[in-house]
């Protein structure tokens, strides 16, 4: 596998027009033009992008890596793993709470 090159992870939060926030993680090697690509995506309207989707963003960090196509897989894999922790310890809570409303309308 080969290494990319050299450039800048960043994290951007995203508000949407319903209030809805977001978390995005991409890479660049230039960070001032890639926010104004951001930026241009939110005010034209005919847009399909995350980014282009929301009303604002803030930028909640970024940081110069050595291979930054790796960095970003890596940061997108634990996002995605701690989305899916949160969304199964919701499932199981609402697994339990159907359970109870079953299990109590049998004991009636």
């Amino acid at each position: 596998m080969s290494k990319s090159k050299a450039g800048f992870v960043y994290i951007l939060l995203l508000v949407y027009k319903s209030g809805k926030t977001a978390t995005y993680i991409g890479e660049t090697y230039n960070l001032t033009r890639r926010f104004k690509k951001h930026k241009s995506n939110i005010l034209g309207h005919k847009t399909r992008t995350t980014t282009g989707k929301a009303e604002r963003f803030f930028v909640l960090g970024a940081k110069w890596f050595p291979d930054r196509k790796a960095k970003e897989r890596e940061l997108k894999d634990a996002k995605k793993q701690e989305e899916d922790k949160i969304q199964s310890k919701l499932n199981t809570i609402k697994l339990g709470l159907t359970w109870d409303k079953e299990y109590q309308n049998k004991l009636r």
